[in-house]
């Protein structure tokens, strides 16, 4: 089956199922809209949607965003229990035979199918900028920058550098770097360069004197693992130095003296969040985790309060504040429950939330309880900074080619309408349910149990005064480190056995594999 169907339909049933599957989720319902905007939506073909490696916006989001669309609007049409059959219907099929099934069930075939589930995302993103355009839009102006994906401004203390993540299609993601030489000159009107590339680098953080940043990379560590370790960077050599190893840490925050960096570290099945000093390299636990509850973009206020993200089970957003004296926690503005994306600056905390179905960007005041909106956008705003030599905005807007640096010098509040979503999706029904989640001991990986055979498929031929009787089988660890084929077959006629096996081994940089057989 295409990616589309396998993966649409986890999306489709994610989304109906539960309160915050990705159908209900503003962001994509902004990539929807993007795209149904520049009339981009209808170029995306049948064949294209089983594609995550067109490099073209939306990229390796094609088989869950456009397929869960698809199955959306399928199993909207169908009667109940539709998923089920015709995943039974597929499993007795020859593959790539699709329509028929389908076309059982509603009456339409695939393609067909998605030129309606097209139509009704055009229309209803039509009717969102409509609602949108109710209150004031601010007017953004595009950077020069040419990367496929342009997120997370970072602004150096000082004012003089800036730094953003960019991403490639070919080439993954990279820290590019912007020099000014005088405090007026625009960022996003100059050229910057690649400093370095790197997979898994979501954040930076600044030095106060800001010589150096430092950010998390993830890199393999062994056969058998990535770890995303935390490295520091100088802007006049351009080097990086390793500072910690065999760690997953990542969305480093740099304290306000400059002694300490806060960071989350991954655990099992949780978050953690942690301080490190820079200076000893000592690590400490500021806040240990729940299973299943995320943590997220840690933020110094002061030298004794902390600011950070928790995601609860349930898909609920909120903001705490840590006292890093006590090791205390509160919530703060408990009736906000989408947050994400802090960063401080001189004019407040900026945040993005989804408070009116679409990510939009807000400020948070000094004092920590009031809250202004800054944008009223008609796709997403992922992150910005605050640049204060030219008292403007840089963030990282959505377009119909992905996300790219905006600026704006009109800060002014305005006040986002409240947005209908994309997806008719009606509430997910209600489970009660006991959380017994508990972590058990970790143990060595060993590949062995993995390679004893688990399955033969037989294949019997005939042929003329005889018939060939063949074997196959297959074995390997989940890591995919090791693996076999075996295969055999018997012949009537010549009354012989043919054999063969082959061994691959990726337990090294270069693969290899050995293979023997007689014929």
């Amino acid at each position: 089956l295409p990616s589309w169907y396998l993966e649409g339909l986890a999306v489709e049933l994610e989304s109906r199922l539960t309160s915050h599957g990705r159908l209900r989720s503003p962001l994509t319902a902004a990539i929807l809209r993007a795209l149904a905007q520049s009339e981009k939506l209808h170029l995306e073909t049948l064949d294209k949607l089983n594609e995550g490696s067109i490099p073209k916006w939306p990229g390796g989001r094609r088989p869950y965003l456009l397929g869960g669309a698809l199955m959306h609007e399928a199993m909207s049409i169908a009667q109940p229990g539709a998923e089920g059959r015709l995943n039974q219907r597929y499993s007795r099929r020859l593959p790539f035979l699709l329509h028929q099934p389908i076309e059982d069930e509603t009456g339409f075939n695939w393609h067909q199918l998605l030129e309606s589930s097209y139509q009704k995302i055009a229309q209803k993103s039509h009717a969102q900028i409509e609602q949108i355009k109710q209150q004031p839009q601010k007017v953004w102006k595009k950077s020069n920058f040419t990367n496929n994906s342009q997120l997370n401004p970072n602004i150096s203390p000082s004012g003089q550098y800036l730094i953003y993540v960019a991403g490639d299609y070919h080439k993954g993601l990279s820290l590019n770097l912007i020099k000014r030489k005088r405090p007026k000159e625009n960022f996003l009107q100059l050229k910057g360069e690649t400093i370095l590339h790197g997979n898994g680098i979501d954040r930076i953080a600044w030095q106060r004197n800001s010589k150096e940043f430092y950010y998390c990379r993830m890199a393999p560590t062994s056969h058998w693992a990535l770890h995303c370790n935390l490295h520091v960077s100088n802007i006049k050599t351009k080097k990086s130095h390793q500072q910690t190893t065999h760690l997953r840490y990542h969305q480093p925050a740099m304290s306000p003296s400059g002694k300490k960096l806060f960071y989350i570290a991954n655990g099992k099945g949780t978050s953690i969040l942690m301080a490190y000093n820079i200076k000893s390299q000592q690590q400490e636990t500021l806040v240990a985790g729940e299973p299943h509850v995320k943590l997220s973009s840690p933020t110094a206020i002061t030298s004794k309060t902390l600011l950070y993200i928790k995601r609860t089970t349930d898909g609920v957003d909120q903001l705490w504040k840590l006292n890093l004296q006590d090791k205390t926690s509160e919530q703060l503005l408990p009736q906000w429950t989408s947050i994400r994306q802090l960063k401080k600056t001189r004019i407040g905390l900026l945040f993005v939330s989804e408070r009116n179905g679409v990510p939009n960007l807000y400020r948070l005041d000094k004092t920590l309880s009031q809250v202004t909106a800054l944008s009223n956008t008609s796709t997403a705003i992922y992150d910005a900074d605050w640049d204060r030599h030219r008292k403007e905005l840089i963030a990282s807007q959505l377009t119909d080619e992905g996300p790219k640096l905006f600026s704006t010098r009109q800060i002014q509040s305005v006040t986002p309408p409240q947005v209908t979503p994309m997806f008719d999706l009606s509430e997910p029904p209600i489970t009660t349910h006991t959380n017994t989640t508990e972590l058990g001991p970790s143990e060595d990986y060993k590949t062995l149990k993995y390679f004893i055979p688990r399955y033969w498929i037989p294949f019997v031929y005939p042929i003329e005064d005889g018939f060939l009787f063949q074997g196959s089988t297959s074995a390997g660890d989940p890591l995919g480190k090791h693996g076999y084929d075996l295969g055999f077959s018997y012949d009537s006629l010549s009354k012989k056995i043919s054999y063969g096996i082959n061994y691959f081994n990726s337990m090294s940089p270069i693969d290899f594999d050995i293979g023997y057989s007689e014929i």
